[in-house]
């Protein structure tokens, strides 16, 4: 209940309450896409060293990849087409999700001499992610079940 009396309290805050719960949900499908990668990865490599390994490759690159790509793309080929493309393509990460949700808290504060500029917000890239999630999650369920179905047929 701390939470629920941390959102009511504080009255600016209200409009904010759905990036919050943006927030929420990303970490929560950031959870989901971490989980079902590393059963994939169980799945169909037979040591559990490899599994391990290979998962954290796959999550740091799917994760900080677009990032990575994204700060390069901007500070080289700024304004070009690549650059857009390069933008888009960070709907894979969370990190590019949750950047791309609005939050002006600066304008807010009341003791602040000069409004800063909040960062655009883009919610393609949240809602980008948010169907990219479904999409890997279903498509890695189902390849297991199908790995699964093969194997137990083979044992057979």
């Amino acid at each position: 209940w701390p939470v629920l009396l941390a959102c009511l309290m504080p009255l600016p805050f209200w409009h904010h309450l759905p990036t919050m719960a943006g927030y929420v949900l990303t970490v929560a499908l950031t959870c989901v896409v971490t989980a079902v990668t590393a059963l994939f990865c169980s799945t169909i490599f037979q040591k559990s060293s490899t599994s391990l390994i290979s998962t954290y490759l796959v999550i740091v690159v799917m994760f900080m990849g677009p990032v990575a790509v994204k700060f390069f793309a901007e500070t080289f080929y700024k304004g070009t087409v690549q650059a857009d493309v390069v933008e888009k393509l960070g709907m894979i990460s969370p990190f590019s999700a949750t950047f791309s949700l609005p939050l002006d808290i600066a304008s807010d504060d009341p003791r602040a001499v000069a409004p800063a500029v909040p960062p655009p917000a883009d919610l393609s890239i949240f809602f980008g992610f948010v169907c990219w999630v479904l999409i890997y999650c279903t498509a890695l369920v189902l390849a297991m079940m199908r790995l699964f179905q093969v194997r137990w047929r083979v044992a057979d």
